[in-house]
């Protein structure tokens, strides 16, 4: 039996849960967090336009990757403050 059974969750949420419990304890947590949830919006915002047939020009991921850097600390500390109240 896994650990996410044991638990009586699914492993994604069994994993999400795990993370954020480590996170919780780190000092780097936010940077941690940040990294995190930069690499899941650039897969979410790839990956949804290539899976319609859409193109993403160098320009558009360049783009991408700017608005990810610009708002993935504020997201991290965001999701921390709620995830303590």
């Amino acid at each position: 039996m896994s650990a996410a059974e044991s638990a009586g969750k699914v492993p994604s949420e069994w994993v999400r849960d795990l993370i954020m419990r480590e996170l919780q304890t780190s000092s780097k947590a936010d940077a941690l967090l940040a990294e995190v949830l930069g690499v899941r919006l650039l897969l979410v915002n790839v990956l949804r336009p290539l899976a319609a047939g859409q193109k993403l020009s160098a320009e558009a991921f360049d783009k991408l990757l700017d608005g990810i850097g610009a708002t993935k600390y504020e997201l991290a500390t965001k999701l921390t403050m709620e995830r303590r109240r």
